[in-house]
């Protein structure tokens, strides 16, 4: 996977960990995650229908990085050519009329074979990244003894749909659709964060408290926003060109 795809996964992780609200008067600053389960504990987002929306849409940020992660990992990675070897030579030459039907018509590719164990490295990063996220996201070892409280199952369901998604995307089964995909993760996760950061907001100054937004929820979602654009142009570009 290519360096500036990492790059923009960090930036985006960074983002959701950056203050997405700052409360200067009591020191309270809180980035994607912490402002997910400071809201959690409201009773007017306990009461919400389905019960603790806000508090999943700050939390589902993270997971939708991680299906972003999955899809970009099952590209495959074209073949490096061999600019002097066997391959690039018999790429130059003209086919053999004469080897028509015979085995010697099996020429070497032009570009050389992935080495030894490339695909694993493929897909070993992305792979460790989402089990990391995963576990940021899971609950404390409380819900053994809560399994009912539905802050921790909506932790779990989080984590699961990070993992899950996440691992759809490294298996390769949606490659087909990978493009409608980045569109569809992007403008979720474009929309959670616009959406519950509003909503925490709108909590913050029910304590008549000055309250002030961050960059880190923002930034976040210009870059979800910016990767389904990207996503959409290289598309339809693509179906111009063919």
């Amino acid at each position: 996977m290519r360096f500036r795809f990492w790059l923009l996964i960090g930036v985006m992780i960074a983002c959701y960990v950056l203050p997405w609200v700052i409360n200067p008067g009591v020191s309270l600053t809180l980035g994607g995650y912490d402002l997910g389960e400071w809201t959690s504990l409201h009773e007017a987002v306990r009461g919400e229908q389905p019960p603790l929306l806000t508090s999943f849409l700050l939390r589902l940020p993270l997971a939708l990085i991680a299906m972003l992660i999955g899809v970009a990992a099952s590209q495959p990675h074209p073949p490096a050519l061999s600019p002097g070897g066997e391959g690039a030579k018999r790429l130059a030459s003209p086919p053999n009329p004469l080897s028509h039907g015979r085995g010697d018509d099996k020429q070497p590719h032009s570009l050389t074979p992935s080495p030894k164990g490339e695909g694993v490295h493929r897909w070993l990063l992305p792979v460790l990244v989402i089990l990391l996220i995963t576990v940021a996201l899971l609950p404390p070892l409380e819900i053994l003894d809560y399994p009912n409280d539905p802050n921790y199952q909506q932790q779990a369901l989080v984590a699961g749909i990070a993992l899950v998604g996440g691992f759809i995307g490294v298996s390769g089964i949606v490659r087909r659709v990978d493009s409608g995909l980045r569109v569809g993760i992007s403008v979720a996760g474009t929309a959670a964060v616009l959406i519950g950061l509003s909503k925490a907001y709108q909590l913050m100054q029910g304590f008549n408290l000055p309250v002030s937004v961050g960059l880190g929820g923002v930034l976040l979602a210009a870059l979800f926003a910016s990767v389904a654009v990207i996503t959409m142009i290289g598309f339809w570009t693509g179906r111009r060109i063919e």
